[in-house]
């Protein structure tokens, strides 16, 4: 094989696993398969696949790093019952960050919460986290922030 084919297959190899990774599942058609995918990401420990269930409209980069964080973070506990629950009726869903108004990337129909299991004889009680979820298309979605538009 010449250097040049080496070359050329080399590249070829790298765009083929970039679209792979890159490349994204048909986002969840009900809210039991979307709980089903984010118990699939926990079992894999996927950030790939927890990413592939958000929907991110125009967020930056600090909320997908926000974002990787604290799934990161969520993935050192094991999820016991995972839920979906509307909204409250005076939840505040925007938030200001140095004079930036932010909200959720869809409009948010209710909220996933993930309660984690406590291990036997761990001092700590009960934990678990949240997140928002919406709608686009059919599809269901965990949301995250983005700049507000007038």
């Amino acid at each position: 094989m010449t250097t040049r084919h080496f070359v050329a297959a080399t590249c070829a190899f790298a765009v083929a696993a970039l679209v792979s990774v890159s490349a994204q599942s048909p986002a969840p058609k009900s809210e039991k398969e979307l709980i089903a995918r984010v118990q699939q990401a926990f079992d894999h420990q996927s950030i790939v696949e927890i990413r592939q269930l958000v929907y991110w409209g125009k967020s930056n980069p600090d909320a997908k790093t926000s974002f990787d964080r604290l799934a990161s973070s969520d993935f050192s506990q094991k999820p016991g019952k995972i839920s979906i629950a509307p909204l409250g009726a005076n939840e505040k869903l925007q938030y200001t960050l140095n004079g930036i108004t932010y909200v959720p990337t869809l409009k948010a129909t209710g909220r996933m919460t993930i309660d984690f299991v406590v291990p036997p004889g761990a001092k700590m009680k009960a934990s678990s986290t949240s997140y928002l979820i919406g709608t686009r298309n059919g599809g269901y979605y965990l949301l995250t922030a983005e700049p507000s538009t007038p």
